[in-house]
């Protein structure tokens, strides 16, 4: 799950509904909302500016959870 309250449906944001709590929000994500597009993936499609750039991560769930160890850390 993405971290963070989900949009209001009376009131939706301008742009991608997910800009507000994305780990990956760009300035075009405020400003334009995506839209559904074939990925270079068999039977799957998006609906994110940069589905092209995030693809390629080995764990693209991992920006999503928290750091484990970071508790009780100094720097």
């Amino acid at each position: 799950p993405i971290p963070g309250t989900p949009p209001s449906l009376m009131n939706p944001p301008d742009g991608c509904p997910f800009a507000p709590r994305c780990s990956f929000v760009i300035d075009e994500c405020r400003v334009t909302e995506p839209e559904l597009v074939e990925t270079d993936r068999r039977n799957h499609s998006s609906a994110c500016h940069r589905w092209a750039d995030l693809v390629h991560l080995d764990d693209p769930e991992q920006p999503f959870r928290p750091d484990e160890g970071d508790e009780g850390s100094s720097a």
